[in-house]
């Protein structure tokens, strides 16, 4: 007999406190790893000191961008298939799972410190030292287009406009406008909401079971 499946199964166990999160773990030779995020919404990596770090106690590994460059990081996937404005696609940059050379928005992630315990991983996070010399940037998106971007973020994408959309015919909406007997213009934020887990996933090197569910709201 097979049964259907009706939505998210873990919720409830989880929100009424039945099930466990990635802290309630505590497995043999479990180590944590805390990072170091930018405080900067636009900066340049100047160097990184993670030798203060790595002479705290109970600290495996301090890891930087470099690291993940050398592994062969590779970016996510882009979503958005698509065409925009003309048939162009979205131009989609190369993302480090650490910042290289250049932190782009506030929070992103600068080093990890990988240590015995959580509390030692956290701890010495900010024993790394690093030179990060502010850079130009804007905190609103919305610009007319010929106004030059304040510091061009990735090379290959001139005044930082990856994504030119349209929808809907403009001709014939322009039209429909110009014979309406009132216009009403209105401007429109779309809010940065998206679906973010409660906790980050885990990963065990020796099972291939994952010792968590991971819940999102």
């Amino acid at each position: 007999m097979s049964v259907g499946f009706k939505g998210r199964r873990e919720d409830l166990r989880l929100v009424t406190g039945q099930g466990k999160y990635t802290s309630d773990w505590n497995l043999p030779g479990q180590i944590y790893g805390s990072f170091l995020r930018s405080d900067r919404a636009h900066a340049e990596i100047v160097s990184i000191d993670t030798g203060p770090a790595l002479a705290s106690p109970g600290v495996l590994a301090v890891l930087t961008g470099a690291d993940t460059a050398r592994a062969g990081f590779k970016s996510t996937p882009q979503l958005a298939r698509y065409p925009g404005r003309g048939g162009a696609t979205i131009k989609v940059p190369h993302r480090d799972g650490l910042a290289n050379g250049r932190v782009r928005f506030v929070g992103q992630e600068v080093a990890l410190v990988v240590a015995k315990t959580a509390l030692a991983a956290t701890g010495c996070r900010r024993e790394n030292r690093g030179r990060l010399p502010r850079s130009p940037c804007r905190g609103r998106t919305r610009r007319p287009r010929s106004e030059p971007a304040p510091k061009q973020l990735y090379p290959e994408i001139p005044g930082n406009l990856c994504f030119d959309y349209e929808y809907g015919d403009e001709a014939k909406a322009n039209e429909a406008f110009s014979r309406a007997a009132h216009v009403t213009r209105i401007a429109l934020d779309s809010q940065r909401v998206v679906g973010n887990p409660m906790e980050p996933r885990p990963a065990s090197p020796r099972t291939t079971r994952r010792p968590t569910s991971t819940t999102c709201m």
